[in-house]
């Protein structure tokens, strides 16, 4: 009786042991499917105004097409999966963007015709996925807010350190942009549509709040 017991003994305990292994992996995958991340989308004309289209994304790799609904002056796709993503914009080539984790990613695209006199497209304003984006998980989240002639831009903000050697990238849409930064000193370029610009300095403390990061172009 008492081998008897010793053996059920046994077995339960294995049991606990494989059933709490189960939930733990089951809870891992199901945190790590809920790790998903946002695009933010800034529709423009050339000229920098907010415009309206038909937007959709769609995983680069293959899979389901979404529309994206307006949140404000921009459009929000959240619940992305990490990959890379094509943001479609009606009147306009596509752009690629790369999702990763919880960060939102910034998309920039222009519609309409250039004004006169200007033959050339600008640099593209969003940030690609063989580009070098502001997203350093070892880093701690600043939000930039952008302003071009007093009200909220769209654009590109690019970092540099304070000896002028070039970081990361990001876009500016619905005049924001958010950066995961490590501490130190920096130089921050704002290139807006329409062709404003603007620079500031900025440094980042070990251990203290980020100070807010402002970029102004009249």
């Amino acid at each position: 009786m008492r081998a008897l017991k010793r053996r059920r003994s046994g077995w339960f305990f294995v049991a606990a042991v494989v059933f709490a292994t189960v939930a733990v992996a089951a809870a891992g995958a199901a945190r790590a499917d809920l790790v998903r991340g946002t695009i933010k989308i800034d529709v423009r004309d050339p000229a920098g105004a907010p415009r309206e289209a038909e937007v959709t994304v769609e995983p680069e790799a293959g899979g389901d097409t979404r529309k994206v609904a307006r949140t404000g002056e921009v459009y929000v796709a959240d619940g992305l999966l990490d990959g890379n993503w094509v943001v479609r914009v009606q009147g306009a080539p596509p752009v690629t963007v790369r999702v990763r984790g919880r960060h939102v990613t910034g998309a920039v695209v222009i519609v309409g015709a250039p004004p006169r006199g200007k033959r050339s497209p600008p640099p593209p304003f969003t940030v690609g996925p063989s580009e070098k984006a502001c997203d350093d998980d070892a880093g701690v989240v600043v939000e930039a807010i952008a302003f071009c002639k007093g009200v909220l831009g769209a654009g590109r903000v690019d970092v540099k350190n304070d000896r002028g050697k070039s970081l990361c990238s990001a876009s500016i849409a619905g005049g924001g942009a958010s950066l995961r930064l490590k501490p130190g000193r920096y130089v921050v370029d704002a290139r807006f549509v329409g062709g404003k610009t603007a620079r500031t300095h900025y440094e980042l403390r070990e251990n203290r709040t980020p100070p807010p990061l402002v970029l102004r172009a009249n």
